[in-house]
């Protein structure tokens, strides 16, 4: 391969990247600079020290934790465009590592139950727990950002030819089928009822990176009105090519 494709992608990538900084980040960091400027100039003050509502200690930890997230998911972007994602890799039982992060997410999942339903011929697979934590997060958290709070999540683990097959099942409102095709692109975010735009548009595209960085396969159907099925496969830990 020529040094110039490269270079043209890396270009690409410069300008999306910078656009997206310049623009999705200013507003976590304008908020977080105008809440510093108010105490200063308004906060009561002790001496050298000005009192703090808790309040506001919140919102600019909030504010700071999307910064943060969003500074994330623009490396992983980075790495993935540039196949140079590292994975620490261990032999993991799926269903496992998924109920653990049920249990972990739950309560920040406005109320929507999940259940987990896991065949009991799973075979374990190979993955970097810290990523695979991560293609889990975002479905479950793509679950229920685009459904009704108290409607249920299903999870399905089975066994697939010579892998595992994860299914996060939401009841929300589906994915028009003509988003279908470019759900996984960098920054796109599908026009969905009851969702609001918190992120950069990455997560889609960065837990496919990283499904294809443990050599699966991921893939969505949707029924608009009935809700969607993400579908992840991983090979079996045994049959992974090394």
């Amino acid at each position: 391969m020529t040094p110039i494709p490269i270079v043209l992608v890396n270009q690409t990538l410069h300008d999306e990247l910078s656009a997206v900084i310049a623009h999705d980040m200013r507003s976590p960091i304008t908020s977080i600079l105008l809440r510093i400027e108010l105490l200063l100039e308004h906060g009561e003050r002790q001496g050298d020290q000005v009192m703090v509502p808790l309040a506001t200690l919140r919102r600019l930890r909030d504010a700071s934790q999307r910064i943060a997230r969003m500074a994330d998911d623009l490396l992983d972007a980075s790495r993935i465009e540039l196949g140079c994602m590292v994975l620490d890799l261990h032999e993991l039982a799926l269903p496992d590592v998924v109920a653990k992060l049920v249990a972990e997410l739950e309560p920040t999942l406005g109320g929507r139950a999940v259940a987990i339903d896991a065949a009991d011929d799973v075979p374990a697979v190979a993955a970097d727990p810290l990523r695979l934590g991560e293609i889990v997060t975002n479905l479950l958290e793509n679950a229920a950002k685009y459904s009704a709070s108290g409607r249920p999540i299903q999870i399905h683990i089975e066994r697939d030819g010579d892998g595992v097959k994860l299914t996060v099942e939401d009841e929300g409102a589906g994915i028009p089928e003509d988003h279908i095709p470019k759900l996984f692109d960098r920054f796109f975010q599908a026009t969905r009822p009851r969702a609001t735009k918190t992120g950069l548009g990455l997560g889609l595209y960065i837990t496919k990176g990283l499904v294809a960085a443990h050599k699966g396969r991921i893939w969505v159907d949707s029924v608009v009105g009935r809700g969607s099925r993400f579908h992840v496969w991983l090979p079996a830990a045994d049959r992974r090519s090394p």
